[in-house]
């Protein structure tokens, strides 16, 4: 009974591991100074509401300042700030199927175009539940590489012990480099 009791019933899990996306942006080229005048804080809420749904997740509050919009999202964050992009979400959201809406919205509304990019996300607690593209850390450096191979210079790394089967951490960077940390990357 019990394996009939799990197939009708199954025990609901949460995957707390987050996928995160970091993307910097410059003005399109032919736009002149400072990303042209253009802020990624301008694009639409009902834009980026759309672009959320692509990625199975919503905005449940929003607060803002001076230096960026803050969204509490149903399975984590988003963080728009004049010329860079954070999204970070968790479970089984499709992180990577929005890349192609984020970058259209940003072009479309903005005028800008990624400079750099970094995709990070630890070990799954229950890969098996994750959407196919996320089974194989390849297989999301290949959609990455495709859609940011225009900016250059790649990197992938898996970081952590696999043969004790520790925690892993997996990163992916593209494109120019500041040469240093970076402060708005700091977070208190």
């Amino acid at each position: 009974m019990g394996m009939e009791v799990a197939a009708t019933y199954p025990s609901p899990v949460f995957e707390g591991s987050e996928k995160r996306i970091s993307i910097r942006f410059r003005a399109a080229d032919g736009i002149n100074g400072n990303n042209g005048g253009n802020s990624l804080r301008s694009i639409p809420r009902v834009d980026l509401d759309a672009m959320l749904a692509v990625a199975e997740c919503e905005v449940v509050h929003q607060s803002s300042n001076e230096f960026q919009d803050a969204y509490v999202l149903s399975e984590s964050s988003l963080f728009v700030s004049d010329d860079r992009m954070v999204l970070k979400t968790c479970g089984r959201t499709k992180l990577l199927a929005a890349i192609p809406h984020l970058l259209e919205l940003a072009e479309k509304n903005c005028s800008m175009v990624p400079a750099r990019v970094r995709y990070s996300r630890a070990s799954f607690l229950f890969p098996e539940q994750q959407p196919e593209v996320y089974h194989r850390f390849e297989r999301e450096c290949g959609l990455l590489k495709e859609t940011f191979g225009s900016l250059g210079v790649r990197s992938a790394h898996v970081l952590g012990d696999s043969m004790n089967g520790d925690l892993q951490w997996h990163v992916f960077v593209a494109g120019e480099s500041s040469g240093g940390l970076e402060v708005s990357e700091v977070s208190e």
